[in-house]
């Protein structure tokens, strides 16, 4: 119906936890610690109404070393075959597990993958994300009161503004929510762990920010598919849902930039009425300050904020 009406297909964006978990699946059959009920009915719901599946930028977390900053080859091609089986073979046989994935799949499927892509995808969109968020994590560490709410989120914007030159929008509400006294978004930097456990999640944190943004771009997804498609993307995360899903009250887009305008007016966090509306002045000035600037990003001072901040997590 919704083809027939815009010309759209529908295309399932998958998130790298559900490939994962389809992955584990195919490997390890009844044994595998999966959701398996999930992974069956989406399977099935693909296979019935004939929607296709987009695991490309999964495939990319889930095979990229950030130590050496190159792809896993041999991971990439193996997890993208397993899902390419788990989603042709009959559903009613994929339900009674009633497979051997070594024995039975012989189709060599090919993704040719761009280096010089993969290496400008990290530099430009997800090492800025990465960076935000580590801010977040160094403020948390002086303190999350009540009484540091207002005080955290201005520090924030501050560096956003001051040192770190332009505002992205997802880390600046994950920050509202964070210091706004929401505990379930805490969870998604692992605040109060160990240093190794804080940066690990916060690097996952970033990839699944950038993944679910992208995935919401119709023209860059309909551009990789070759296709005009309606992407919709398929998480078990619901804090990340409700963090790239708000109400968004209206858009300002042109050749090289597009901003989604987002109502925090009847924001339930702590923070007070009036701190509010001022905060949303300050972002609407900024924005449109900005919005017709087309500023570059400048990797090398990315990557030496993020040394920085790598340093002072404790």
């Amino acid at each position: 119906m919704h083809f027939h009406k815009t010309g759209q297909w529908h295309l399932l964006v998958l998130d790298t936890s559900v490939c994962l978990d389809i992955v584990s699946l195919v490997k390890h059959g009844k044994n595998s610690k999966a959701e398996k009920t999930k992974i069956f009915n989406l399977i099935e719901y693909s296979q019935k109404n004939d929607i296709e599946h987009f695991d490309f930028f999964a495939l990319l977390e889930s095979s990229y070393n950030r130590n050496t900053l190159e792809i896993q080859y041999d991971k990439f091609e193996d997890f993208q075959s397993m899902l390419y089986f788990a989603f042709n073979i009959p559903i009613k046989k994929f339900r009674r597990l009633d497979f051997d994935f070594y024995r039975d799949f012989h189709i060599k499927v090919e993704e040719k993958l761009d280096e010089n892509f993969m290496r400008s995808l990290v530099e430009s969109r997800l090492n800025p994300y990465y960076a935000g968020l580590l801010k977040i994590c160094e403020i948390a560490q002086s303190g999350l009161s009540h009484s540091k709410a207002e005080k955290n989120i201005l520090t924030f914007l501050d560096w956003m503004e001051n040192d770190f030159g332009f505002i992205i929008g997802p880390q600046y509400r994950l920050a509202l929510q964070v210091f706004g006294g929401d505990s379930k978004y805490r969870s998604m930097l692992k605040l109060g762990s160990k240093k190794e456990i804080i940066i690990k999640e916060t690097l996952k944190t970033a990839w699944d920010i950038l993944h679910a943004q992208i995935s919401c771009n119709n023209e860059l997804i309909s551009e990789l598919v070759d296709r005009n498609v309606r992407p919709i993307f398929v998480t078990k995360d619901n804090k990340l849902f409700d963090l790239m899903a708000p109400r968004v009250g209206s858009y300002m887009s042109n050749s090289f930039s597009k901003v989604a305008l987002v109502d925090l007016t009847e924001s339930p966090l702590i923070y007070s009425k009036d701190f509010i509306t001022k905060l949303n002045s300050r972002i609407s000035k900024r924005v449109n300050e900005r919005f017709f600037r087309e500023d570059d990003i400048d990797n090398d001072n990315v990557k030496k904020i993020i040394k920085e901040l790598e340093d002072k997590i404790l």
